[in-house]
């Protein structure tokens, strides 16, 4: 009953396309749903359930992250694939580890596809409901899924029952991540929540959210198709929250709408379970004391370049803003965050632990820091591997599909 009464507090932009959520308040256990049971076509949203079985796989002696695996022309996949584009035409070499990342952090259409062939989707499907996924279905490779719309048009697509997951399905898959009872081990854990959180997928759940707040998660966009899923963690790190967002509609959806729609429906649950930490954030901007969290907002999120950045951003030899940076990375995480005395050096494997000590040593920083940033948007620069992450997240484009 609870439940519902949350779900009738949401409000959305009015659009045409059928909108379904489910959210999960880790602490309390309290949920939000609507259009819940409800089945919607993943897109890439299925490279986070895929991931995690492969981890799964490295776990159990069946693959290690250093096999070398070759990936032949033949083997490429269309729509969106870094690994192909790289390749030039000719058979390339690369680690599961790296494919991993690139199916979890680039949504890499190739990448995906190759561990779907390896498995079958029957058996990811198997793994992700033992592990409280009831309503994820895995079937085909992305490759597959883009010739069945080519042929068979958006309306097809959109009332076939593969490759789709109910949003109360993917937010307990969600929720059994964050919580650590996802079947992995600490190590093969914390490196897909770093995938995730690393993640250069477009913005869409944070793109309302309050100064300070970290999305780690996975989109999914196809035609007719606008989907967002992941975990919020508030600024000071108290307030963890499972959430799959799906939109579907039997033509193309007006994107800037759907962008609307998914961060309306993110913010208002964000302040549903956790109004208190949206007070505390709004006190702090007031605030003339320099404030790492208003530092940290700038330097995960550009509404300007669509550019998501997290405070475990790979390493840059520029850093953020400029000359006067604020923070440097290295490994993944802050380079300050390794110093002897900083909690992660000893950091537990929990998602809870993780972000909460990190949350902690930013705020820690807040009383000594240095000056605040130069008005405007932030300016991130990736590591030399990387294109900058307005090219990588094609924001505000038109888009080939399948993408992310």
């Amino acid at each position: 009953m609870l439940a519902f009464l949350f779900a009738l507090a949401i409000t959305i932009p009015h659009t045409d396309a059928t909108v379904g959520y489910a959210a999960i308040d880790l602490k309390s256990g309290r949920r939000i749903s609507s259009n819940g049971n409800e089945r919607f076509p993943m897109a890439s949203v299925f490279k986070f359930p895929v991931a995690l079985v492969a981890l799964q796989r490295v776990d159990a002696g069946e693959l290690k992250l250093d096999d070398a695996i070759t990936i032949q022309p033949s083997q490429f996949s269309r729509g969106h694939s870094p690994l192909r584009d790289s390749a030039m035409g000719k058979p390339v070499s690369v680690t599961i580890r790296r494919l991993i990342e690139l199916m979890v952090s680039e949504s890499d259409n190739t990448a995906v596809d190759y561990f779907i062939r390896r498995f079958g989707g029957a058996a990811i499907t198997s793994r992700i409901r033992a592990l409280g996924g009831a309503g994820v279905r895995i079937d085909r490779p992305e490759n597959d899924i883009a010739e069945a719309i080519q042929k068979h048009g958006i309306p097809a697509y959109i009332r076939d029952p593969r490759d789709t997951a109910t949003p109360d399905g993917m937010a307990s898959l969600l929720s059994a991540f964050a919580r650590h009872k996802d079947g992995l081990s600490p190590a093969s854990h914390d490196l897909l929540l770093q995938f995730m959180t690393n993640s250069h997928n477009p913005v869409r759940i944070g793109s309302s959210l309050p100064t300070g707040a970290v999305v780690t998660h996975k989109t999914g966009t196809m035609p007719g198709v606008f989907n967002d899923v992941g975990i919020i963690t508030s600024a000071d790190g108290k307030h963890h929250i499972a959430i799959a967002i799906f939109t579907k509609k039997a033509s193309e959806q007006d994107e800037k709408l759907a962008l609307r729609v998914v961060g309306q429906i993110a913010r208002e649950v964000f302040d549903a379970f956790a109004p208190q930490q949206q007070m505390s954030i709004e006190q702090e901007l007031h605030s003339s004391t320099p404030n790492m969290a208003a530092i940290s907002v700038s330097n995960m999120r550009s509404k300007s370049s669509g550019t998501s950045i997290s405070p475990f951003k790979k390493p840059s030899r520029f850093g953020f803003f400029g000359e006067s940076r604020a923070e440097t990375f290295t490994s993944g995480l802050p380079a300050f965050a390794m110093m002897k005395d900083s909690p992660f050096a000893a950091r537990s494997t929990t998602f809870d632990s993780w972000v909460s000590s990190w949350a902690n040593f930013r705020h820690s920083l807040s009383a000594t820091a240095g000056s605040p940033p130069p008005a405007g948007p932030a300016r991130f620069f990736p590591s030399e591997r990387m294109p900058p992450p307005s090219t990588v997240t094609r924001a505000g484009r038109r888009r080939r599909f399948p993408l992310m």
